[in-house]
């Protein structure tokens, strides 16, 4: 069994009627809980960090295919968790930084 950053586990797909929602051998099928997130809030907070990650304080590492710097919107207490989507919750982080919060040492913000 899996377990996610969060200590969530796995969906127990005995009971759902759909058998193309279950593991096949090859792969395997989780139920998702997608939270509809405000553009404003992911475009303003790329505004406000200026192409500079909020925490190594360096560059974004490259330019996206618009033109802009890369970062990455994260937010400090997940949505997941009751955290609300807006911009006093979110900082911009480069693509290392942001994998840190989830997966390292998270920064404090």
């Amino acid at each position: 069994m899996r377990i996610n950053e969060f200590g969530l586990a796995p969906v127990d797909w005995t009971d759902v009627a759909d058998d193309k929602m279950r593991s096949d051998g090859n792969s395997e099928y989780y139920l998702v809980k997608k939270y509809n997130r405000n553009p404003n809030v992911i475009v303003q907070a790329l505004a406000a960090a200026d192409g500079v990650c909020q925490a190594c304080k360096m560059n974004a590492p490259f330019m996206s295919a618009q033109g802009k710097p890369f970062l990455e919107v994260h937010h400090v207490l997940p949505l997941s968790l009751g955290g609300p989507d807006v911009l006093s919750n979110v900082v911009a982080l480069c693509p290392n930084c942001h994998r840190k919060q989830h997966f390292g040492e998270p920064d404090a913000f």
